[in-house]
């Protein structure tokens, strides 16, 4: 079983009080089968995992589905017979979690002007908790992007075609809100790559379709942006140098101001929580990389998620404290269906 430390000291961590020094006034644990519904996770996981883990410790087996594959007949010749086809089984263990701990003396209750200031503790640290949480997530997906559906040395993705340029953390993709300004800088960048924000987005469904996929698996599409490519994509005009003005695309990605829909995904979402990955240019220039991460709903499976709150009153000080602690995991079930491109804004040299 996992074990979780609730105070592990240092920095502006809270002391954890004694256990001699409160007397357990309130315990109220409650088991929640739902990732926070303020966030994004909801919608981007599946939920095949979910509360299997109860009462059984804290490891998950996921069995190996069949890989059969068929082969030539040709009459009177000896048939091969395949042994055990299936995969390896897949092991996940839950092993996140986070707790906030906050301390309140009456004094700080019965003079403070806010009427629940312990329930504001408990949502500050929930925010905290739900931030963290999706970092977590972000860094989870990086890791796990299946070689086909991110950039090679060229900047290409494709299981089949290597026909999409979505470029690479080191040579990002320099987004234009239309064909003539990204025309009109063309000779004076020094980006290696260049494309139109809507254009370059168009093609990660591509990057997933090529994919094999069963009425089993696949999943509704899901993006998650940058805030600032986000916008540019909503400004983006992919109509201007191909004079077809009657398919409405220009109208389309200016007016669909909840961003869903778009290059076929069924939702896509704002973040400042992406961070940008910066490496060294060439002629003393720095690249800045966005990542711009898409998937599946059948992609990550969460597996199972306990939250309890904890409430005692302290036998030495006239105070309480209370805490809550969460433990949750995610886990990549199908890496082909997960993706990054990774664009830019700023203008660089690529190194050598």
């Amino acid at each position: 079983m996992s074990t979780f430390i609730l105070n592990q000291g240092g920095g502006n961590t809270p002391s954890a009080l004694p256990s001699s020094a409160y007397a357990p006034e309130v315990v109220s644990r409650s088991l929640k089968m739902t990732l926070r519904q303020n966030t994004f996770m909801p919608r981007v996981c599946n939920s095949k995992g979910r509360g299997e883990l109860k009462g059984k410790g804290s490891k998950l087996i996921i069995p190996g589905e069949p890989n059969v594959v068929s082969q030539i007949y040709t009459p009177g010749q000896p048939l091969v017979t395949q042994v055990n086809p299936r995969a390896e089984d897949q092991e996940f263990t839950v092993s996140r979690g986070r707790y906030v701990q906050t301390a309140l003396t009456k004094e700080q209750a019965y003079f403070s002007a806010i009427q629940n200031l312990a329930g504001l503790y408990m949502a500050s640290g929930g925010k905290d908790v739900n931030e963290k949480m999706e970092a977590e997530f972000f860094d989870l997906v990086l890791a796990n992007v299946a070689a086909a559906n991110t950039g090679d040395s060229d900047g290409l993705a494709g299981l089949k075609s290597l026909a999409y340029r979505v470029g690479t953390s080191t040579k990002p993709v320099l987004t234009f809100d239309s064909y003539a300004e990204m025309k009109d800088t063309a000779s004076k960048t020094d980006a290696p790559y260049t494309g139109v924000a809507a254009k370059l987005f168009s093609n990660l469904e591509s990057v997933l379709n090529e994919q094999p996929v069963s009425s089993a698996i696949g999943g509704s599409k899901w993006a998650i942006l940058p805030e600032w490519y986000a916008k540019q994509m909503q400004l983006s005009d992919i109509t201007l140098n191909s004079g077809d003005q009657s398919n409405g695309m220009s109208f389309f990605f200016r007016d669909i101001g909840a961003l869903k829909g778009i290059g076929g995904f069924d939702s896509i979402y704002r973040s400042n929580l992406l961070e940008p990955v910066v490496t060294a240019g060439g002629e003393d220039t720095t690249v800045e990389a966005w990542p711009v991460l898409f998937g599946t709903t059948d992609a990550i499976c969460f597996a199972d998620e306990l939250v309890y709150d904890e409430r005692g009153v302290a036998e030495t000080a006239a105070g309480e404290f209370q805490r809550r602690v969460w433990v949750y995991d995610w886990f990549v079930h199908y890496p082909e269906f997960i993706g990054v491109a990774w664009v830019t804004n700023k203008d660089y040299t690529a190194a050598a």
